[in-house]
């Protein structure tokens, strides 16, 4: 699934925010990440289910592209965003592809509800972040 938004922020809040988030979680492991790059990787366990989630950033270019893949026994996520400054704000393109979701073996109705619903989803995410962004504005002025 690919969504592209432009969100009234800057470049740097918006990677700011994601690697606040991503250093934050990495925190909760045994694994010491200091500063994010491709390649970088490192596993939880999540406390409500008990299960082992490996998590992988496949791409990191600060200003261009952030792309995680997060690998459990249930699921396997790949997150991406890619931005682009306008003079509106910051242009992002937000693709995600979940594995479970597999078009081909749903029936065309099923298929438009769900990609519907994660769309939906999809661009919560992104005034979620949004919301968050200004509210750190807030804080800090």
């Amino acid at each position: 699934m690919k969504l592209k938004r432009v969100l009234p922020i800057e470049e740097n809040e918006f990677y700011n925010y994601l690697e606040s988030e991503l250093l934050n979680d990495s925190s909760h492991t045994n694994t010491s990440v200091n500063k994010i790059e491709k390649g970088m990787t490192y596993s939880k366990i999540e406390p409500k289910t008990h299960l082992q989630i490996n998590v992988l950033v496949k791409d990191y270019q600060r200003g261009h592209v952030y792309e995680v893949a997060i690998d459990s026994l249930y699921e396997k996520l790949t997150i991406k965003y890619q931005t682009k400054p306008t003079k509106e704000g910051l242009q992002i393109v937000f693709e995600q592809h979940i594995a479970s979701f597999q078009e081909s073996k749903q029936n065309r109705w099923l298929k438009w509800f769900s990609e519907g619903v994660y769309l939906g989803r999809m661009s919560d995410t992104l005034f979620d972040i949004q919301k968050k962004i200004e509210k750190s504005r807030v804080i800090s002025s």
